[in-house]
């Protein structure tokens, strides 16, 4: 798969060639808040999305039906016209695809009324579903306390 970036005075767009196929897909920018989800937690998070001007398209012309996050629906779609954005909110229990990483890519998806395929991707953070997540350096420093207070109780030692 390619991706070519094509610019000319009217729209400049993203053109992917797959198996000698070739799509039209115009980029657009999104930020998931909070910047880690917590897959534990019962609720909902936000995607805030935009389209930059060179596009030469508006937020209120995407197809609001197409749009999903990793294979999920948002369960509310906002327009801010004074910021030029699409405000989406998602089910954190709908995202049970994603498994818990440090940096983890979300890729949203979606159409323009006109059938012009949209994407943008965000990085954030997951934690795991109700199990403590720690990293090394957690596990190591626990450790090394659990091993030092237990020297000092073998020797008589006092902190």
């Amino acid at each position: 798969m390619k991706n070519y970036f094509i610019e000319n005075q009217e729209k400049p767009y993203l053109i992917r060639i797959q198996e000698r196929e070739a799509e039209k897909i115009i980029p657009v920018q999104i930020r998931v808040e909070p910047e880690t989800l917590n897959l534990a937690q019962k609720g909902v998070f936000t995607v805030f999305l935009q389209i930059d001007n060179g596009f030469g398209v508006s937020i209120e012309e995407i197809d609001l039906v197409s749009i999903a996050l990793e294979g999920v629906e948002p369960t509310s779609t906002t327009f801010n016209k004074g910021k030029n954005e699409l405000i989406l909110k998602f089910n954190t229990q709908g995202v049970t695809n994603i498994l818990p990483e440090n940096e983890v890519e979300l890729k949203l998806t979606g159409n323009l009324l006109d059938g012009t395929k949209i994407e943008g991707i965000d990085i954030v953070r997951v934690i795991s579903k109700g199990k403590l997540h720690l990293s090394l350096l957690d596990i190591w420093n626990k450790l090394s306390a659990l091993i030092y207070k237990l020297i000092a109780a073998l020797t008589g030692a006092s902190d």
